[in-house]
């Protein structure tokens, strides 16, 4: 049964935990992300991209805190690792295959950006997002 309405998230696990199937249309990714067992990831309409909760767990990004400004560190990082997303405090690097924690903080090494702190996490499901979009075409 199809019912439009618009629930509180605490609404929300209430139904999940009680074994109904909820579909969510949103742009609060990081919501999304807390509720979703599984997350398709649109372009147009079309589905390009299906997530099941544990993929994220699995993809790591290296957190950087740099000194001087997060966009220039940004800016110069995207040239070399195509998943990079500025914040406030810093970057946030996608870790691929054939990349390291160590190897990106070398390369911030080499390019002088002056990085106070570092962490490594689980991808974020807005980082999923934007690779998958970035990788379409659609950005």
């Amino acid at each position: 049964r199809l019912v439009r309405e618009v629930y509180s998230i605490e609404r929300i696990r209430g139904l999940l935990e009680r074994g109904v199937t909820v579909v969510i249309a949103s742009h609060d990714l990081a919501t999304v992300e807390r509720l979703a067992g599984r997350v398709a990831i649109l372009q147009q309409g079309r589905t390009v991209r299906v997530l099941e909760a544990g993929d994220l767990a699995r993809e790591l990004s290296l957190v950087l805190v740099v000194d001087g400004s997060p966009r220039a560190a940004a800016h110069v990082l995207a040239q070399r690792y195509p998943q990079v997303l500025c914040e406030p405090a810093g970057a946030r690097v996608a870790i691929g295959p054939r990349e390291t924690p160590e190897g990106i903080l070398a390369y911030c090494r080499e390019h002088r950006i002056g990085v106070r702190a570092s962490r490594v996490v689980s991808r974020s499901l807005e980082e999923a997002a934007v690779a998958t979009l970035q990788e379409s075409g659609a950005l």
